[in-house]
């Protein structure tokens, strides 16, 4: 087993960036006016935010071409960061900047608490649940899908939309949902929520048809959270972890991995345990419980992020009652950062952990035979075009991450195991960073979803295949795959900006596999309507995720969707296979 390096080590910082190789950036340009600074942050003259813009402009801390880079994160805040967290060399050729992916997170919460205190209501719907009627578009692009597959009927459906996240006046975007496998009538989501003073948490006690809405507690020295997670134990409970973001009062700014539950279906949550232990840079974790009745290590959970540029993974043994240290998976620093990374199990309790390494442009994983007490060593899979994000003209501001979804099922001798991510088409013109869209919508490379499964528990991988190809110039991207544990079916959603020459608006489309990913159904719109995310005034636009989860037949989705309105919610939709 691999334990924690040292601190120094594992300093270096990782934020996905799309884009091109540093050495490929244009050259450096001087650093930008403190005036200009604190406008573009809306510091008010007097503020505390104003204050810490001021206290940081030694920007000999950075590289002199982060003056050029693309990155959404002011130089002040970079240089704070460093300041907090002196960096180790990068990875040659790692696009990342050195920077953790919640860094723009933190930065729009600054921008709307100038005072940096954690502040306002937890602003949550009491009302009833909001329900959108269909535009009658969908069942026409069902048939449409359906007549250009040559299918006489599409087994697939997608339900009625319902807001999951309620009337609420801010933004929440980036979720994460999952069905209660004991008892399917329970679900628990959750969301980040944009200006609030902690996560935003819905639960469900009727399957996803109405929602409800509770908060996480901030722990002593948080001011705000970050990329949700959720889950189930065989007892009842409900699990989040989320990263608490803490700016002490000498300024320096450090996050760390949080873990809470929830005794009562969702409707309030008590802190279990700082999980990262000392470490002060964990970034964009998942979490996965096992949920098999049939495996030895039935309630484990884990959780996998990234520490820097290195993968890790935490677990918490059934009955313990502790979170054991955190593990690393691949200490090898020419891998460049591994964010990104999802984690799932199989019905004999097998667990994966995937991520990407931004440097090689591949694709890793590791395995545990033994609960997670021990991990095969890191070992390469597949290869990928882009590198960590990739910038299309309805998702430039924030840039679409590179990450993996994955899910697992055991199935007599076979070892099934699946990888979902979003990549360029890999057509000519698109096999590189360089050859991005960004904002140009007539460019012909464009991003499509990639679906590679093992049928041997990892040792030998089929060729990646794009799942719902055409020669249209949009954009696929968020991916996320469950597989129903009574069935093997498999389910996958995304967004696509089909039909709009803009490649601005998007719908949700699903589509399921019942033959071990051999094949898939024909997409299925999921929305009823269209999202615009092409231009966010908070600059999150569509998160860095979304969710799916699902048992006998019938899966949830959790989704980024703005409707044409003003504020990001969080929506879902019942899809079914009979």
């Amino acid at each position: 087993m691999r334990r924690i390096p040292s601190l120094a080590l594992v300093a270096t910082l990782a934020l996905a960036s799309n884009l091109v190789p540093l050495e490929a950036q244009p050259r450096p340009r001087a650093w930008p006016s403190l005036p200009s600074q604190l406008r573009e942050a809306g510091a008010p003259e007097s503020s505390p935010l104003a204050q810490l813009i001021r206290e940081n402009q030694d920007f000999r801390v950075l590289r002199p071409e982060e003056a050029s880079d693309p990155l959404p994160i002011p130089p002040w805040l970079r240089a704070l960061w460093r300041r907090s967290h002196p960096a180790e060399p990068l990875a040659g050729g790692d696009p990342t900047g050195g920077y953790p992916w919640v860094l723009p997170e933190v930065y729009q919460w600054m921008r709307l608490h100038p005072d940096l205190e954690p502040g306002g209501e937890l602003d949550l719907d009491a009302g009833p649940p909001l329900k959108a009627a269909g535009e009658g578009s969908k069942e026409a692009e069902a048939e449409e899908l359906r007549a250009a597959a040559g299918e006489a009927e599409e087994k697939l459906t997608a339900g009625p939309n319902t807001n999951v996240s309620g009337a609420s006046s801010r933004n929440r975007a980036e979720s994460d949902l999952r069905v209660n496998f004991w008892n399917p009538s329970q679900v628990v989501a959750a969301s980040n929520d944009l200006g609030g003073p902690s996560q935003a948490q819905f639960y469900s006690s009727d399957g996803g048809e109405s929602w409800h809405q509770s908060a996480l507690p901030l722990v002593l020295g948080d001011r705000g959270h970050s990329d949700p997670t959720v889950d189930w134990t065989s007892d009842g409970t409900a699990w989040s972890v989320t990263i608490g973001i803490q700016l002490t009062p000498d300024n320096d700014l450090s996050l760390a991995l949080r873990s809470y539950r929830s005794t009562d279906g969702g409707a309030s949550w008590s802190f279990d345990q700082t999980i990262s232990g000392d470490q002060s840079i964990p970034d964009k974790q998942l979490m996965w419980v096992d949920h098999a009745d049939g495996s030895p290590h039935r309630d484990n959970i884990y959780v996998c992020y990234h520490l820097g540029p290195f993968p890790y993974v935490v677990r918490r043994v059934a009955g313990s009652g502790e979170w054991q240290a955190p593990v690393l998976l691949d200490g090898d620093l020419r891998h460049g950062t591994g964010v990104g990374c999802d984690v799932k199990s199989d019905g004999a309790g097998t667990v994966y952990v995937f991520w990407p390494s931004t440097s090689q442009r591949q694709i890793y994983f590791a395995k545990s035979t033994n609960g997670g007490a021990t991990w095969s060593a890191a070992r390469s899979i597949l290869k990928t075009f882009g590198n960590a994000g990739m910038v299309t003209p309805g998702f430039a501001q924030r840039t679409i991450l590179l990450y993996t979804a994955s899910a697992a099922y055991r199935a007599g001798k076979k070892e099934l195991a699946y990888l979902a991510w979003t990549d360029l088409s890999g057509l000519p013109g698109c096999k590189s960073p360089a050859d991005q869209p960004r904002t140009n919508a007539a460019s012909n490379c464009k991003t499509r979803i990639w679906v590679a499964r093992s049928t041997n528990g990892g040792k030998t991988w089929g060729k990646a295949v794009k799942i719902n190809d055409s020669t249209e110039r949009n954009d696929q991207f968020h991916p996320w795959i469950a597989v129903d544990p009574t069935s093997g079916a498999l389910a996958l959603i995304y967004y696509d900006t089909k039909g709009d020459p803009e490649r601005h608006k998007a719908y949700v489309y699903a589509q399921t596999s019942t033959d071990s990913g051999a094949h898939w159904s024909a997409p299925v719109q999921v929305s009823d309507r269209p999202t615009d995310e092409s231009f966010s005034p908070q600059g999150f636009q569509f998160g860095d995720y979304n969710a799916l989860s699902g048992i006998a037949g019938r899966f949830l989705p959790t989704w980024t969707d703005r409707r044409g309105g003003v504020n990001d919610q969080i929506w879902t939709a019942p899809i079914t296979i009979p």
